[in-house]
């Protein structure tokens, strides 16, 4: 949109240092990622796998609570309300890897 904008005030030249200022700078943090990468071992610690399942059970947290605030204005009646609780938290609870923990039903409840 910055080329865009440039494009039409400016023209062909400004806009294309304003596309290289604006994307020079994420494209330069990607390579030096790639590189890292590179030297990484095929084993990651498990500090790095904990991390990996933390994001991973918050992002579900988030979908399910953005599941829940979306239905509240459409929903009038406790029956409908309580089977959308039910429903988020059995969802909840089966994209977890970990089934044996039955924290889920509770995660459900604290979000609503």
């Amino acid at each position: 949109m910055a080329f865009c904008i440039a494009l039409i005030h400016a023209g062909f030249v400004p806009a294309l240092f304003v596309f290289l200022v604006w994307s020079l700078p994420g494209a330069i943090g990607m390579y030096g990622l790639s590189l890292g990468v590179q030297r990484m071992h095929e084993i990651l610690p498990g500090i790095v796998y904990a991390l990996l399942s933390g994001l991973n059970a918050s992002t579900v947290g988030i979908v399910a609570l953005a599941a829940v605030q979306a239905s509240i204005p459409l929903v009038k009646e406790n029956v409908t309300v309580l089977s959308h609780v039910y429903l988020v938290g059995r969802e909840v609870y089966q994209r977890q890897d970990y089934q044996d923990s039955r924290y889920s039903w509770c995660l459900c409840g604290i979000v609503l």
